[in-house]
């Protein structure tokens, strides 16, 4: 039986550090966060400058690779509880992958996390848009 446990709110809370890891940048788009020269002035040396000139800002958000809302429930509403418990039951056993890596607040570690334009992130989140693992060896 898989224990589930909602997740907290402190997924705002890793904003700075996963825009930080994604160099400021959109994971599909490339768009550079509009609040770097405001928010972060003591890292828009990390994109070049031609990049602010550009019109190539967008207000990034962080997204989920597994979907958040998985963890957005009232622990004392059983039914959501139970339907919770199928979901990630259906995932471990489809996916093979360790569900307890994502349970509660753990579903807004960095590993979950990335970097996308409104837009991107719309289509991320519709199924339009997708990654496919690639070979990044040296």
């Amino acid at each position: 039986m898989i224990y589930v446990e909602p997740a907290g709110a402190s997924r705002k809370d890793m904003r700075k550090t996963i825009i930080s890891r994604d160099r400021y940048k959109c994971c599909a788009t490339g768009r550079i966060d509009i609040d770097i020269v405001d928010l972060y002035p003591t890292h828009k040396d990390a994109v070049p400058k031609e990049s602010l000139n550009t019109g190539n800002l967008d207000s990034l958000q962080v997204a989920h690779v597994f979907p958040y809302a998985f963890n957005k429930f009232d622990d004392r509403d059983k039914t959501r509880v139970e339907k919770a418990r199928l979901i990630w039951t259906a995932f471990r056993d489809f996916s093979g992958f360790k569900v307890e890596d994502l349970a509660g607040e753990k579903i807004n570690g960095e590993g979950n996390l990335f970097m996308l334009a409104p837009v991107a992130h719309k289509l991320y989140d519709r199924l339009e848009l997708w990654f496919e693992l690639q070979d990044v060896s040296p």
